[in-house]
């Protein structure tokens, strides 16, 4: 779900999924994607239109979208599901046979373009403020494990972080992270933001932030936090002055029962830096306390000098959210005083207030 525009209307995405023949998730033989715009206050359908993946061969799901700034248009990212990427069991082959970019008309709801990425899945998407341009991060391995890069093909992209002319989808330039590439977001100034991300929770180690110049290609700085890792959600204020990253802690336990990892959540937490110094301003509590069911949480008191946060009814000052499979969705405020957290799958969303 995100806000259009000036926050008057909603747009949800709605998907399904059919097994294949052997009636496993490893064998999805198709997938069906549909978005709505919807009137923020009342919820009334605007507009609705179908994203025609029943015909695609591949078993495309959408892995992040993206509103323009003026509300007229919205990026959408296609991927291969793969379900084994929200449980952090690293990624199969299948998963990088091809992405797509595509951008719509809100209005109308015709396709305007579309970019294919063939050796690659789509790690993240983010509009240029003014709307001229988009920025789409690329992933093309599984991450470090042996099975995985003993038996899939070796695919390569030139770079995995390209600049797209929004008009058309041209690439107007293009770098390399030196990382698996995830969230991005793009400031004023010709600044690029990104943070990694990682398919296995095993192999996280002094992930940061970093903020390129998109016409030199060079990193101009690094953001931080002291005793966490910066990785897979990214957020950007409208004014570019505040930045927001998942900094949550995960690790892996394994079942005898069912002989596999089992990915934990430690904790789930945020921070808030000053976009253009990286300053190190907040810290939020752990969401992980507030999102397990009724009943079994406990009791909920102040962390780090919060309060913890309550239900409220969502204002249309909610911008640009980075996120990635299995974690939660960040949202900032244009004016920068609350961050909106959800998730796709658990949970009910939370609305904090930042420490002044």
């Amino acid at each position: 779900m995100r806000y259009a525009g000036n926050g008057a209307s909603l747009v949800v995405a709605e998907g399904s999924v059919r097994a294949g023949p052997e009636d496993g998730i490893s064998s999805l033989s198709a997938s069906q994607a549909r978005l709505h715009i919807l009137a923020a206050d009342d919820l009334r359908e605007l507009q609705s239109f179908d994203l025609d993946l029943a015909s695609d061969p591949r078993t495309l799901g959408i892995m992040d979208m993206q509103v323009s700034p003026s509300g007229d248009r919205i990026a959408v990212a296609l991927s291969p599901i793969d379900f084994s990427i929200g449980f952090g069991n690293g990624a199969s082959c299948q998963a990088f046979q091809g992405s797509e970019a595509r951008v719509y008309d809100l209005g109308t709801g015709r396709e305007l373009w579309k970019a294919p990425f063939e050796n690659a899945r789509i790690g993240g998407l983010g509009w240029a403020p003014d709307g001229s341009s988009l920025a789409v991060t690329l992933q093309t391995g599984p991450g470090e494990d042996p099975v995985a890069q003993a038996f899939c093909p070796e695919r390569k992209v030139d770079h995995n972080l390209l600049i797209l002319d929004s008009a058309s989808g041209r690439v107007l330039s293009g770098l390399s992270t030196g990382d698996v590439a995830g969230p991005i977001c793009l400031g004023p100034r010709h600044e690029v933001f990104t943070a990694p991300y990682h398919f296995f929770y095993t192999k996280i180690a002094d992930e940061k932030a970093k903020v390129w110049n998109s016409q030199t290609g060079a990193v101009e700085r690094t953001i931080a936090c002291p005793g966490r890792d910066v990785h897979d959600v990214l957020a950007l204020s409208r004014d570019a002055s505040l930045l927001v990253g998942y900094v949550g802690k995960e690790r892996f336990d394994f079942s005898w029962r069912t002989m596999q990892d089992l990915p934990e959540n430690l904790d789930e937490r945020f921070a808030v830096w000053d976009a253009r110094s990286g300053n190190l301003l907040h810290v939020s509590p752990s969401f992980v306390p507030l999102t397990r069911p009724a009943g079994k949480r406990p009791a909920q008191k102040p962390d780090l000098g919060w309060l913890p946060p309550a239900l409220r009814k969502l204002s249309d000052r909610i911008m640009r959210v980075q996120s990635a499979p299995g974690k939660p969705q960040v949202q900032v405020a244009a004016d920068g005083s609350k961050v909106l957290v959800s998730w796709p799958w658990r949970g009910s969303p939370l609305l904090f207030d930042l420490p002044k």
